[in-house]
């Protein structure tokens, strides 16, 4: 038996981007998307230096509250690429059990889809964070972003 490889997500989208720039990383036919282990990786780095633009650091925790969307895909390689921690959100969560994950997980972010199955992710949101309506990007402030 042979020793595990250890690397890491970034590392290894880079490898095989090196080997099959040219073959299909991510298709999605419902939207017509289709891109290539170079296309994919450019996109990632992109997402990456966004994220670290924004202000997270390595090591911090990003929440996704999403469905199986090419962006979900995405956040997982950037994060990755630039050290955080991407904390998946259940799609079936309501505000109760958001707010406990997001304690407990201690993220500092989180990216989600608007809605699913006719339920808001972002009316949630706003009732567990009212505050969201009026801070600045960054800057929140709310007895509910405060630790237990």
């Amino acid at each position: 038996m042979s020793e595990p490889v250890s690397i890491t997500i970034g590392a290894l989208l880079d490898e095989t981007t090196g080997k099959f720039p040219d073959r299909d990383a991510v298709v999605y036919p419902e939207l017509g998307l289709r891109y290539t282990y170079a296309q994919f990786q450019e996109l990632c780095n992109r997402v990456a230096r966004g994220l670290i633009h924004i202000g997270i650091q390595k090591g911090e925790n990003i929440a996704i509250w999403a469905t199986n969307l090419p962006e979900w895909v995405t956040a997982q390689f950037a994060s990755a690429k630039m050290g955080a921690v991407l904390v998946t959100v259940n799609t079936s969560y309501r505000v109760q059990e958001l707010e406990y994950l997001l304690r407990q997980s201690e993220s500092s972010t989180i990216i989600l889809m608007d809605s699913f199955r006719g339920v808001s992710y972002l009316d949630m949101l706003y009732e567990l964070c009212p505050e969201l309506y009026t801070c600045q990007p960054g800057k929140l402030e709310s007895p509910a972003s405060a630790s237990s």
